[in-house]
């Protein structure tokens, strides 16, 4: 299984758990895919994905702040208790994705 700390850079490896990856500000991530994959408690802000493929992932508590998706494709992904404020998603598809808020 992926975690945080490898879906943005591998020279993360040896610091898992590390509280300073808990912010992804201002990343470019393009033509890649991501399977199974999990991110919890995190904010991404201003990260830009293009021509990214997410299939079986988990998106828990995590914040997407102000980010581009561009040509992305979620397949059975979870974003429980996850946002996504001030994004844009353009040419972007979702299938089979679920969705858990907190109630108001």
């Amino acid at each position: 299984m992926q975690t945080l700390t490898y879906f943005i850079n591998n020279l993360y490896c040896e610091e898992l758990g590390s509280s300073e990856h808990q912010l992804i500000q201002k990343a470019v991530i393009n033509s890649t895919g991501y399977m199974d994959l999990v991110v919890s408690g995190s904010v991404l802000k201003d990260v830009i994905f293009e021509d990214v493929d997410f299939r079986n992932c988990n998106f828990y508590a995590t914040r997407f702040e102000n980010c581009l998706f561009i040509n992305c494709h979620f397949e059975n992904c979870n974003f429980q208790f996850s946002h996504f404020p001030e994004c844009n998603f353009d040419l972007t598809t979702w299938n089979a994705c679920h969705w858990l808020a907190l109630a108001a």
